[in-house]
């Protein structure tokens, strides 16, 4: 007898193009609307710049080379002012991002353009001072060079506020987050470096679990989490090891595409309200900020849900604690936890204020 299943919505109105090969569907995609590339800081290496730009053919207008590093507010007002003068006077644009997921973050910003056409006017909406003004949008069709942020399928976009006295992370967030459309293509990846390889592998782990444990978790979630955090437990040290074996590269986009697909309807967790300060005191990448959380979450986690305990139990496919199987498996991969989440009043206090983070709340094991 089949079990009653409570009501969920699946909402994806992302069109994902993926598998080896699908960077060649681009100039159908775009469908010969003018267009604007914004392109990783790195893009030429492989070729892939030329590539694009000769795909986009007559329909590209312009190029913009998104800057390195944390994807400030600043930035991306100093982007999006070039963008959006660059496409001032043209009518229905498009703009393909290429990039990881900062220039991805970067690209969502500008296809966020305010009828006023300034920058200052979504920032201070970001910053929450203002509303958020009248919008023209402009479609983006997102293609990530990296396996890990998913921000290719999701409607968010993180940008870091940077002034000395209000230093914090920004959620961007609204319908117009979501590209268009995603080519998600795993031979752009084979020039992603190493560091950023296994960070950003990191950071789709990340997703995976904290959309286990997970108070909006679903069953099409859990389907998808599950096979996530199992393939990515399985495919990154390898990776890590043979970083230019194609079927490793596609396996890991394949699980962050799936990690992606989940923590879209779940949001994050505890991980990630934890991991903000990590990246904003320490300079910690986001993935590895997240990471050296997830042993002690998953800890946190135990007891609190036997639905939980049971898709947890499974991650490993072996007898064992989890989080010590998670935690030896992250040293393995030089991540050491205790360096920055050992036990420790300043932590205890961190973690307090972090279950009342809105992401903190999204934790099986956070106060209603």
């Amino acid at each position: 007898m089949m079990h009653a299943i409570a009501a969920h919505a699946w909402h994806m109105p992302v069109e994902v193009i993926y598998g080896i090969g699908a960077l060649e569907r681009l100039s159908d995609v775009v469908a010969q609307r003018p267009c604007l590339l914004i392109a990783h800081a790195n893009s030429e290496q492989g070729n892939w710049l030329a590539t694009l730009q000769e795909a986009l053919s007559t329909s590209l207008i312009d190029t913009v080379i998104a800057p390195d590093g944390l994807p400030t507010v600043d930035i991306a007002t100093t982007l999006c002012g070039q963008v959006w003068q660059a496409l001032a006077d043209v009518s229905d644009p498009v703009i393909v991002a290429f990039g990881g997921g900062a220039c991805l973050d970067l690209a969502k910003a500008t296809a966020h353009r305010p009828g006023s056409g300034r920058p200052e006017h979504l920032m201070s909406w970001l910053r929450g001072e203002t509303d958020l003004p009248a919008l023209r949008p402009i479609p983006l069709i997102a293609i990530p060079t990296t396996a890990g942020t998913a921000s290719e399928v999701t409607r968010w976009a993180t940008l870091w506020d940077v002034r000395p006295a209000v230093a914090r992370k920004l959620s961007l967030e609204s319908p117009h987050g979501y590209p268009e459309a995603s080519l998600v293509d795993a031979r752009v990846c084979l020039t992603c470096p190493t560091p950023v390889t296994r960070d950003s592998g990191l950071d789709a782990l990340a997703h995976a679990l904290e959309a286990i444990w997970n108070r909006n978790a679903t069953p099409f979630t859990d389907v998808l989490s599950l096979a996530a955090a199992q393939s990515i437990i399985e495919t990154l040290p390898r990776l890590l090891k043979a970083p230019q074996d194609l079927s490793l590269r596609q396996g890991m986009s394949h699980a962050a595409l799936q990690a992606g697909f989940a923590f879209s309807h779940t949001r994050t967790a505890l991980a990630h309200a934890l991991s903000y300060d990590l990246t904003l005191q320490h300079g910690l990448p986001h993935g590895l900020a997240c990471a050296v959380w997830l042993p002690q979450v998953w800890r946190m986690a135990a007891g609190k849900d036997p639905t939980r305990d049971a898709l947890l139990a499974q991650v490993f496919g072996e007898a064992g604690d989890g989080d010590s199987l998670l935690d030896r498996w992250l040293s393995d991969l030089g991540v050491n936890c205790d360096a920055y989440s050992a036990a420790s009043a300043e932590n205890k206090d961190r973690i307090e204020s972090a279950l009342h983070h809105p992401r903190g709340k999204n934790f099986i094991g956070a106060n209603p």
